[in-house]
């Protein structure tokens, strides 16, 4: 019976390899109210893997509430990693102790948040104010880069990056309100360009790897370490830049893209020679992440002639290859990543 639940095992390795390939929208969400089936499934478990949601009840991200500003200021913060530690806020009505103090008054120093002109010339931040359409895409425009000044101008420019289709005919909805799941889409987008739906061609800009020779520069996910490592780059490697997310970049590397920490990153051309191609990462059968050079390749011994070993489907055991991680017995060693 162990046997057979081995081969199987192997076959399931062989046929179907890339299920160990990390995915951006891979990872469960941990929320009991966002099945698989739910429309916002793979942005809300891609921006929860990335530590990025935020909610009222810990086991819920209830997404069709109300989009909050708080809540949105607090997601949009962790996206482009903003350290939100609680601090005095500028705003009367947002206390020191408020769950998104620190992401609100670090966007404001940023020019993200202005928050709105009371008549004594103070500023409210309204932050259980529901969060409009305009409003979100206003706020991500500047988050993000875009440059937008204006709803409209953010509402176009959602629309031809392909974070948004707007709601028919044109129109984006500027004035609609937000929910949770909504939110949870377009800011999913606006991180992730794999999440997005057809939109404009994006320029790219070369740079290339910069950390020690002895080290590696790891590829991931989404914009974070909790994000999941599908490459190791060496030093010098060039990597084509398409946009920036906080202290990291969206990169592409030969056909794959993925997020890169900018620190690690430099414009010039490097003057070694010999640079080593990167490595792929993937996710084993036991969780464990391991470069290709790390996976052994092993034929089961001991059945032959009479003696077929475990069969399923059509096949025999004797004459099929199992594929499992042996890292005790490769003698190859990956080398130990510095950065991000």
């Amino acid at each position: 019976m162990k046997k057979s639940v081995l081969y199987l095992l192997s076959l399931l390795l062989i046929f179907s390899f890339d299920l160990f390939t990390p995915n951006p929208a891979s990872a469960a969400t941990d929320f009991v109210d966002i099945p698989s089936t739910h429309r916002a499934y793979k942005e809300i478990s891609y921006l929860q893997q990335g530590n990025i949601t935020t909610s009222d009840i810990f086991t819920h991200y209830d997404p069709d509430a109300p989009m909050t500003r708080a809540h949105a200021a607090a997601m949009i913060g962790k996206a482009i990693q903003l350290h939100g530690t609680p601090v005095e806020s500028r705003f009367s009505d947002v206390a020191t102790e408020h769950f998104a103090s620190g992401y609100i008054e670090e966007s404001v120093n940023r020019g993200i948040i202005f928050g709105y002109k009371q008549e004594d010339g103070t500023y409210l931040y309204k932050p259980e104010q529901q969060l409009k359409r305009g409003e979100m895409a206003l706020l991500i425009s500047r988050a993000f880069g875009y440059q937008s000044d204006t709803t409209n101008a953010a509402a176009k420019e959602f629309m031809a990056k392909g974070i948004s289709q707007g709601t028919g005919n044109g129109n984006f909805g500027t004035e609609d309100l937000m929910k949770r799941g909504d939110f949870a889409v377009f800011l999913a987008r606006a991180v992730n360009a794999e999440f997005r739906v057809k939109g404009e061609e994006q320029s790219s800009t070369q740079m290339f790897v910069a950390v020690d020779e002895t080290t590696t520069l790891n590829m991931r996910t989404g914009p974070s370490t909790d994000y999941t490592n599908t490459k190791k780059l060496f030093t010098g490697y060039p990597v084509d830049i398409l946009y920036t997310v906080g202290s990291w970049v969206y990169a592409k590397v030969d056909n794959s893209y993925g997020f890169i920490h900018g620190e690690y990153l430099t414009t010039d051309e490097p003057t070694i020679s010999g640079i080593q191609d990167p490595i792929d990462v993937i996710t084993d059968i036991i969780g464990v992440e391991k470069p290709l050079n790390q996976l052994t390749i092993v034929i089961d011994p001991g059945h032959g002639g009479k003696d077929p070993g475990a069969v399923g489907n059509k096949m025999q055991e004797k004459k099929s290859s199992w594929i499992f991680p042996n890292a005790s017995r490769n003698t190859s060693k990956a080398r130990q990543s510095t950065s991000s």
